[in-house]
């Protein structure tokens, strides 16, 4: 009920920024991780009076819908809500932008993003697994507390969080260059602002980075991946 609640208030600017400072988000990303998609795939019908995997699967599908619609990243129909910049920034840190653009397919995409956060996967848009997964449920739960019990938490509502994964890791317009360079074959849907964007990072890549030979800010990593952008990949 605390789901639909937030999805169906979330019509409301001011309500979401409400729903924000309450720390809703906490609670609602923290379902997702409750999320089993061998239930919905395995074929078998599970009644969600007597499964509590059952209805934690449905908790987690309206969850993903409430921080949609807090977020306003939904536009079509009766799920459209204001558009909220400083909610969907943090959900873009914390699940990964990715994710986010997963979000914007609405229901239908419901399913899938759910998988994607209880897999794992490594390709150019994600990287993520065990590790990435227990850093943000943890500091999910850290922050869920100390709402809870004492009315405080992050200032910034998870916008500045980073994973440990990704700290050596080159992103480009939300392309992580390394494993793109290790599949090329792989097709990007924004190339030609994705390449637009390897040429301000080259223009303005620092030489000393350019010089650390393991480095993945070295010019060859760019080089190798705007030859990739522009030969292998779908326009």
């Amino acid at each position: 009920m605390g789901c639909e609640s937030v999805s169906a208030l979330s019509v409301d600017g001011i309500l979401q920024m409400h729903f924000l400072q309450a720390g809703a988000l906490w609670h609602l990303l923290l379902f997702l991780f409750e999320y089993d998609y061998t239930l919905e795939e395995g074929g078998v019908a599970a009644d969600e009076a007597t499964s509590k995997q059952a209805t934690a699967n449905k908790l987690a599908k309206l969850a993903v819908n409430a921080c949609a619609r807090m977020a306003g990243l939904l536009d079509e129909g009766d799920q459209a809500s204001p558009k909220n910049p400083v909610i969907e920034e943090s959900l873009r840190a914390m699940l990964t932008p990715h994710i986010v653009s997963k979000m914007r397919e609405g229901s239908g995409a419901v399913n899938e993003v759910l998988k994607l956060l209880n897999s794992n996967s490594e390709n150019p848009y994600l990287v993520w697994d065990n590790s990435t997964r227990e850093e943000l449920k943890k500091f999910l739960e850290e922050e869920q507390v100390s709402s809870v019990r004492r009315g405080t938490c992050d200032p910034a509502f998870g916008s500045n969080f980073k994973f440990s994964a990704h700290k050596d890791e080159l992103i480009v317009g939300d392309i992580f260059v390394r494993i793109f360079n290790l599949q090329p074959m792989f097709q990007l849907t924004v190339r030609s602002a994705l390449k637009s964007r390897f040429h301000l990072v080259m223009f303005c890549c620092p030489v000393k980075s350019r010089s650390r030979k393991n480095s993945p800010w070295t010019c060859s990593s760019f080089l190798t991946a705007r030859r990739n952008i522009s030969t292998r990949c779908v326009p």
